[in-house]
């Protein structure tokens, strides 16, 4: 009797994707000091909540322009499902987005709230892994929005003043 061995139509391995949220205000940006700060801030109370296949691996802050900055997110998710038939991988691609997604929801979004998608994406593959940037975009009077973040943004007592009245500390609204 001879035995044949079946090809494996899929192996795992990893994707690392780039996130850039871009927020767009009529009010001043806040400091990179307070931005970076509501982040950590969000991570040390949520990261436990991602599923374990994914790891913040970076953030960053960038300021555009006086109202409107950027948080750039590294993300890697390892043990993912990749199809060797480039004809389907875009199923990969689409659980990539998802996953990612979930877990930028999972860290800065209110629990309950809804969610907020990307407005753009682009992935592809190399070797076993997948690279892919995603893109969102944020301004006043959205109702999809990292509400949890933004939150951690605002200042307590917030009146109709400055965005940066009463925060801890008033070097945290220097831009």
């Amino acid at each position: 009797m001879i035995l044949y061995k079946t090809p494996s139509t899929a192996w795992s391995d990893s994707a690392v994707v780039q996130t850039r949220m871009v927020f767009n205000s009529s009010s001043p940006v806040p400091s990179e000091r307070l931005v970076l700060s509501a982040i950590q801030t969000l991570l040390s109370a949520r990261l436990t909540n991602l599923i374990h296949s994914v790891k913040v691996l970076n953030f960053t802050y960038e300021k555009i322009s006086d109202t409107s900055y950027a948080v750039n997110f590294t993300l890697r998710i390892s043990n993912i499902s990749m199809s060797k038939n480039p004809d389907v991988r875009n199923d990969t691609y689409t659980q990539v987005e998802n996953i990612i997604n979930n877990a930028l929801n999972t860290l800065l979004n209110d629990a309950g709230a809804e969610p907020f998608e990307p407005q753009g994406s682009f992935f592809m593959s190399s070797g076993n892994q997948v690279n892919g940037d995603m893109d969102y975009y944020f301004q006043d009077g959205d109702n999809k929005t990292p509400a949890a973040f933004l939150n951690e943004l605002t200042p307590v007592g917030l009146g109709s003043g400055s965005q940066c009245l009463k925060k801890k500390q008033s070097a945290d609204c220097l831009l």
